[in-house]
């Protein structure tokens, strides 16, 4: 699938998709599902979530501009960059496979003034991004 065709995807799903998401580490594993303090559970083993976490941030949150609290999550303010937009569209495809629990919305400002992507969910969802990514 091409950025074009993501893009016409996610523009027709509103830009808000339920997701699954791969940022946070958890605590505990039991029969090989990995379960957090919070009772969130990612399927990734340890390594590979050892390394989606550092491409999450040295890829996509680097580019943060500014971070907003919300009720029940967090939204991630980026100004416009060359190919941001399709770094991002990529970021909620590859996520989706993992953790259940994420509600992703992104929002393509007009004029390309930014772009903002909302990360919020189920109680415990705002600890778990607090404590894995913004720690």
């Amino acid at each position: 699938m091409n950025k074009i065709q993501v893009f016409i995807v996610v523009l027709l799903l509103g830009l808000s998709i339920s997701c699954k998401n791969e940022i946070g580490c958890c605590s505990t594993k039991i029969n090989g599902i990995m379960i957090s303090d919070s009772g969130l559970s990612c399927n990734l083993t340890d390594q590979k979530l050892a390394k989606r976490k550092v491409i999450l941030k040295e890829k996509i949150f680097k580019n943060v501009d500014q971070i907003e609290e919300l009720e029940n999550g967090y939204a991630f303010n980026f100004k416009e960059k060359e190919g941001l937009d399709a770094e991002l569209m990529e970021m909620v495809a590859v996520e989706r496979s993992c953790c259940p629990f994420f509600e992703i919305k992104l929002h393509f400002l007009p004029y390309k003034k930014g772009i903002s992507l909302e990360i919020t969910g189920e109680e415990g969802v705002k600890e778990f991004l607090k404590t894995e990514l913004l720690d």
